[in-house]
């Protein structure tokens, strides 16, 4: 099992998580870690003109990938992160 860290921070998010580098004689656990920074230019997937929300699509994918939920693009049930269902009262 792998655990995931995610930390909240004022322009993105940062994924840390452990990684086993060791040898035959030498044990090595490093933290690994990924930015998840905001990015203007970057609203082509999410479409929502909404820094936080494309920010939180980037975050929620790159935590699909790191449990090996990956694109394919010969598939037919491919993971589809986005903004564009209204909600409704409860």
């Amino acid at each position: 099992m792998t655990k995931l860290t995610i930390e909240k921070i004022d322009n993105g998010y940062i994924l840390s998580w452990k990684e086993d580098w060791s040898s035959d004689d030498k044990e090595d656990i490093r933290i690994t870690k990924k930015v998840i920074q905001e990015n203007y230019e970057d609203d082509s997937e999410f479409k929502t003109g909404d820094i936080d929300k494309i920010t939180l699509g980037h975050l929620l994918t790159a935590v699909a990938e790191h449990f090996g939920e990956l694109y394919n693009k010969f598939a037919e049930d491919n993971l589809n992160i986005t903004f564009d269902k209204k909600g409704h009262k409860l």
